[in-house]
């Protein structure tokens, strides 16, 4: 979602309009252009139906990585949860807590658990999530591939802004690929599927 022109009067339409459970864009970009014209989240929720703490969360929402804040958007983790990693400011921890949180079903304690061991002991978010969860980041596995990690952070974040599942985007790579090579052997091919890391580039050509 790129940041997009929104006037005060359209902005307070969104937001009053607002309804509980939907996860709509529209009304991050609203808050955070309420929040810049009257400078405060108090300020700004005195022109609106909602509570101050609703505009902070949604500005704080606009605030995320693109891809992020789609998961958000789409529902894989719920407003509340991602909450909680607003104040991580680095956005490649702030990924790897989000991702861990959908793709493990963390609950609120937990998210609050791995969010006061980084803050208190001072260690990246990846120590934490081994060391309390026995989760790693170069773990990743995409329909019996591996990718290396830097690979994989490619592929999710442009899932995540693209709308596509990740397995799809994986398919859709591996047949693009594949038409390209035009191999016949299946056992050939399957020797060389490693070198679809590189091609991850390819994804903004599907």
């Amino acid at each position: 979602m790129n940041e997009e022109k929104m006037d005060e009067e359209e902005a307070i339409a969104i937001i009053n309009s607002a309804k509980k459970g939907k996860k709509d864009p529209k009304v991050a970009v609203a808050c955070y252009t309420l929040t810049n014209i009257y400078k405060t989240c108090k300020n700004a929720a005195k022109k609106v139906n909602k509570s101050a703490s609703f505009i902070c969360r949604w500005k704080k929402i606009y605030a995320l990585p693109e891809d992020i804040k789609w998961c958000v958007f789409k529902g894989d983790i719920s407003p509340t949860k991602v909450s909680y990693v607003f104040d991580i400011k680095d956005p490649e921890e702030l990924r790897e807590l989000v991702w861990a949180v959908i793709d493990n079903n963390f609950t609120e304690d937990q998210i609050k658990e791995a969010i006061t061991d980084r803050r208190e002991n001072r260690r990246p978010i990846q120590d934490v999530l081994y060391d309390r969860f026995g989760l790693r980041s170069e773990d990743h596995n995409m329909i019996g591939i591996a990718l290396d990690s830097n690979t994989y952070k490619e592929l999710r974040k442009e899932s995540a802004i693209r709308g596509f599942e990740k397995a799809e985007m994986c398919q859709g790579i591996i047949r693009q690929w594949l038409s390209t090579t035009k191999k016949t052997d299946l056992t050939e091919i399957t020797q060389q599927l490693d070198q679809i890391s590189s091609k991850i580039k390819e994804i903004h050509k599907l």
